[in-house]
């Protein structure tokens, strides 16, 4: 009987273990399937995304060509509120799946915070780094950074130095010997910057210094300054103090101290911005002299043409976001930067 029922015993083991063979096997496969479902789902999610953050851009751009078919460059109310505070224009657009607005972070150095803003930010309303001299440059770090005079002298050297050979040397701006005594040294560029984030190379720049400074610096534009939407941090840097800058900031707020609003005052000539003040507010000798004194640098305008588009698009289903940032050169028609993350 033993014998009989053996034979039996032993297809019944080799069944029995082909089986899970054949469950391992398509427990494998169906894992290498449900991976390779995932990885492309990843892909058209981000396809979806990249698209969604270019049709922003587009939007964007088409918004800024249309405004200045409409008024040129020539400052006023209307153009302000369009492009730099338009929930109406930038605000969030549903598209298929997912959603793209256009905004930026307005930041308030009073309160020491920042709020959201759709439209488009000025770029012409920031401190060029490859234009502006040494005395701006370590005004604005020493203003945004709240540092002494020391340490703000040291930044605005390691700016200076980095894009410029020769001169600065010669006068004691810098030294070298930083860059060469790294663990990986390497050498100071002595040309202009092409990206703000070779800010990050600079002696004594941390991830700290780099992101506090980073909203009120640029490298594109003409390098004068927009004062009809720079910044307080901005006008105290092109030597403006405390008192005169709040005061252009009250006049140009106007009526309900709210920028971006229908009862903004903008300025039409730099050379008329002492009397355009003048009408509002009381202005002494001195604060008149400031002005004055800001105008013969020629640092000044009141328009602008390079706008920084930065487009976030969701995938509200997969909690999923992707951003463009972009510049755009409305005087020339083109885009000069387009990042993604």
């Amino acid at each position: 009987m033993a014998r009989l029922k053996s034979p039996n015993g032993s297809v019944l083991i080799f069944a029995i273990w082909t089986l899970s063979l054949l469950v391992v096997f398509a427990s494998y496969i169906g894992l290498r399937i449900r991976q390779r479902a995932e990885v492309i789902s990843r892909i058209e999610d981000r396809s979806i995304l990249r698209h969604l953050s270019e049709a922003g851009v587009k939007k964007a751009v088409a918004t800024i060509r249309r405004d200045m078919a409409q008024n040129g460059f020539d400052p006023n109310v209307e153009r302000k509120q369009a492009l730099h505070a338009n929930p109406a224009r930038f605000g969030r657009t549903v598209l298929g799946t997912g959603t793209f607005e256009i905004g930026y972070d307005d930041h308030n150095i009073v309160s020491g915070k920042s709020r959201f803003v759709n439209g488009v930010e000025d770029e012409d309303a920031k401190i060029n780094l490859n234009l502006c001299d040494w005395a701006v440059i370590r005004r604005l770090f020493q203003i945004v950074l709240a540092v002494k005079d020391e340490e703000a002298t040291a930044l605005a050297d390691a700016v200076v130095g980095w894009r410029e050979f020769g001169d600065t040397q010669a006068k004691g701006f810098y030294s070298e010997d930083y860059y060469q005594q790294l663990e990986y040294p390497y050498k100071v560029k002595h040309a202009e910057f092409e990206t703000l984030d070779e800010l990050r190379l600079l002696e004594g720049v941390t991830e700290e210094v780099y992101e506090k400074i980073l909203p009120f610096v640029t490298i594109y534009g003409s390098g004068q300054i927009n004062i009809n939407t720079a910044p307080k941090e901005i006008l105290m840097a092109l030597g403006l103090d405390n008192s005169m800058a709040d005061k252009i900031l009250q006049v140009r707020r106007g009526v309900d101290d709210e920028e971006y609003t229908a009862d903004d005052v903008v300025f039409q000539k730099p050379f008329d911005l002492a009397s355009d003040v003048k009408k509002i507010v009381e202005l002494t000798k001195e604060e008149i002299k400031q002005i004055d004194d800001l105008n013969a640098t020629q640092l000044i305008s009141v328009n602008s043409s390079v706008f920084k588009i930065t487009s976030k698009a969701i995938l509200p289903q997969r909690n999923l976001a992707f951003n463009s940032v972009v510049i755009y050169n409305a005087l020339e028609g083109k885009i000069e930067y387009w990042q993604e993350k």
